[in-house]
């Protein structure tokens, strides 16, 4: 990332942060910033002794918010405030080789030593139109049942009566490539996007170019004018404008066929549905489709039952469709779901002591355009997967113990595994040690006779010196089958204030 956009950017949030200090004189704005930094050294070895592949990884994340709460409710509901985090994820153990196009072998396209990013940051108004409406502007992270999704753009909010809210956001998808410290961890599957400056066209022409803004619209309605009913629809749409390569194989000419004309990135829409019964059990309910393929994505139903205080029993199902971006070559192949049926019973056997049981089957190879009913039918590609879990716990206000064992078994091979941890804290609660061992084992029916087992252990400190900062460091080793060992060091270091 170039300092002229680290640069851009620092010079924005101060300058709106400035704004904010300024924008009514007499106004009282409260503000929190909080910083930490994660220093990561692993290393693993390979079963033959070489290679042996070193990192060194060193995290800083900053996060700043500033706001001016409502002084006089009588007067004026208005709220403003501001929120910003920005991340440096550095890894300096890169070698030059893995940038190095001419190094065909080793050669990785968009790798950076050290790339920033923004991960949120926008200005945010509520209280507006007599508290009916609310409105955010800058870049902003979405949950909703569409997925965990972020853009650079406008969000608009209204509520009126509390009796449902009606929301819409307009601007750019935040993806690899695209200026201004994007990052492709919020874009769909399936696509390998960056910036090709000073690249061949026939080097990875699997690495589409990404360097045109995405726009990207979406809308929701949600009912709130009954605490005991939940009700939501949402909606997204991204469009895409880069040039993309539709044959990765060049032509006698030497040319690689491609298309740059306006086309649809994602587009889906999500309902879900929920409800509270008697204040003893609660239902909820989701459906997700993909108007692009036209086909369904994901539905689900889980219903939660307290028969006690201190009993409580859930069910429920789960079926999901991998998708992808529509640039990407894995929809040529399709793809199949994944039906997961499981209930679970939770016993709080004390006030400090707690035991969770989970069973469940899982059906693999689910056509895309099937639902449950049809998706029990055989087929060349499909299974069924067993899957139990045992845990429990106890936890005191100094220390906590905890122990869990997981089985799965069935066409998809088996998974075996079993952990321990435990933690206290000492010299008035400012001083934190913990401890996890975990075993296991892993088969999978295309490679019989190559299971894997492993071994690892965890054990770690953690410093509260006073109420805000505090410092950790975490030692990790894990034996696995065939004489392969990882290590690994994780530091951290973490301020806030005030």
């Amino acid at each position: 990332m170039s300092r002229v956009r680290l640069r851009y950017w620092a010079v924005a949030l101060g300058g709106l942060a400035w704004t904010m200090g300024f924008t009514q004189p007499g106004a009282a704005y409260e503000t929190n910033v909080e910083a930490t930094s994660v220093l990561q050294i692993y290393s693993v070895r390979s079963p033959y002794g070489t290679p042996i592949l070193s990192r060194q990884r060193l995290t800083h994340t900053l996060s700043l918010e500033a706001y001016r709460p409502v002084l006089d409710p009588l007067e004026s509901k208005v709220s403003l405030a501001f929120h910003a985090r920005l991340r440096l994820d550095g890894d300096y153990g890169v070698s030059g080789s893995e940038r190095d196009p001419s190094a065909l072998g080793t050669f990785v396209p968009g790798l950076l030593v050290a790339p920033v990013d923004l991960s949120y940051g926008y200005f945010e108004a509520r209280g507006l139109l007599s508290n009916n409406a609310s409105t955010r502007i800058g870049r902003q992270i979405v949950f909703d049942e569409l997925g965990f999704w972020s853009y650079d753009g406008l969000w608009v909010g209204f509520a009126p009566g509390g009796l449902f809210e009606l929301s819409s956001y307009a601007g750019y998808e935040q993806r690899g490539g695209v200026p201004f410290l994007s990052s492709s961890r919020y874009e769909s599957d399936g696509v390998f996007r960056g910036d090709r400056t000073g690249m061949a066209a026939n080097l990875w022409p699997s690495y589409l170019n990404s360097t045109e803004p995405a726009p990207a619209w979406g809308a929701t309605l949600a009912l709130t004018a009954f605490p005991w009913l939940r009700a939501r629809a949402d909606y997204r749409r991204v469009t895409q404008h880069d040039t993309v390569v539709t044959v990765p194989f060049a032509n006698p000419a030497g040319q690689l066929q491609t298309y740059s004309g306006n086309r649809v990135s994602s587009e889906r829409i999500g309902l879900a549905l929920g409800a509270d019964i008697a204040s003893r059990a609660s239902v909820d309910s989701a459906w997700v489709y993909d108007l692009y393929r036209g086909v369904n994505q994901e539905h689900r139903v889980y219903a939660t039952y307290r028969a006690a205080p201190r009993l409580r029993f859930t069910a429920g199902y789960q079926y999901r469709l991998p998708l992808f971006d529509a640039d990407s070559i894995f929809n040529w192949f399709g793809a199949k779901g994944t039906v997961l049926a499981q209930s679970s019973a939770s016993w709080r056997v004390t006030e400090r002591t707690s035991v969770t049981v989970t069973g469940g089957a899982r059906w693999l190879g689910v056509g895309p355009r099937q639902f449950l009913s049809d998706a029990l039918g055989a087929g060349p590609d499909a299974g069924v997967d067993w899957l139990a879990r045992v845990e429990s716990s106890y936890f005191t206000s100094a220390r906590g113990l905890g122990a869990g064992t997981a089985v799965e078994s069935g066409d998809a091979g088996g998974r075996f595994s079993s952990d321990v941890w435990y933690r206290e804290r000492f010299w008035t609660e400012r001083l934190e040690s913990n401890l996890r061992v975990s075993a296991g084992r892993w088969q999978n029916p295309l490679m019989a006779q190559h299971g894997q087992s492993s071994l690892m252990y965890v054990a770690g400190m953690r410093v509260y010196p006073g109420q805000r900062p505090e410092l950790g460091v975490e030692w990790e080793h894990v034996m696995m089958q065939g004489a392969a060992h990882r290590f690994r060091i994780i530091a951290t270091l973490s301020a806030r204030w005030p």
